[in-house]
């Protein structure tokens, strides 16, 4: 019973997860394709939302994102203690290293993702009379919303690998709690 309390908490989770993952791209890539930067912004509204309201609504659900990961995480940490330790033994399965090796690139390439927003977000540095000064290690803000873009980027191919590795569990749990739910209903 108790390990069918984890795979409902963590398939939970997973669901929630990818909610606000959707929502952070979702906002994202309004803010990076079709909502106007800089001065071209003045005046211009989104479904009634300005450019700092966007920025807004991205930063909260990204924030919250990283809460959501970091649960994740803890929930998962034993095995990624286990797996860890026995990473470069013969006795691991090859996918068990395999899923820790793109959990690892997941990680990373969503801590890059985190710190440049991070960075974006708190970083007050930009224009000042017409030139674009740097603010952090040298970069420009420019600098940090293109680091920002590219390791979103990266991260997005490495989160669907690593969904393709789950897909089999993902669907398991699925017609478990959607199809239990359903013949509750009826």
């Amino acid at each position: 019973m108790l390990h069918q309390n984890k795979s409902q908490t963590n398939f939970w989770l997973d669901i929630i997860l990818f909610s606000l993952l959707f929502l952070a791209i979702l906002t994202g890539g309004l803010l990076w394709l079709f909502i106007p930067s800089g001065r071209e912004q003045a005046g211009f509204d989104f479904l009634t939302l300005s450019r700092f309201s966007w920025r807004q609504a991205h930063n909260g659900v990204a924030f919250v994102l990283v809460l959501g990961v970091s649960l994740h995480l803890l929930l998962h940490w034993q095995w990624l203690e286990c797996v860890g330790a026995r990473l470069f033994s013969r006795k691991l399965a090859d996918c068990s290293r395999l899923n820790f090796g793109v959990d690892s690139l997941l990680f990373m390439t969503f801590a890059a993702v985190v710190l440049s927003g991070f960075v974006m977000w708190f970083g007050g540095a930009g224009y000042h009379g017409g030139y674009q000064t740097s603010f952090l290690l040298g970069l420009t803000r420019h600098d940090w919303r293109n680091i920002h873009l590219w390791s979103s980027l990266t991260f997005l191919t490495v989160f669907t690998w690593h969904t393709a590795l789950h897909w089999s569990w993902l669907t398991c749990m699925a017609r478990r709690y959607f199809l239990a739910a359903e013949a509750k209903a009826h």
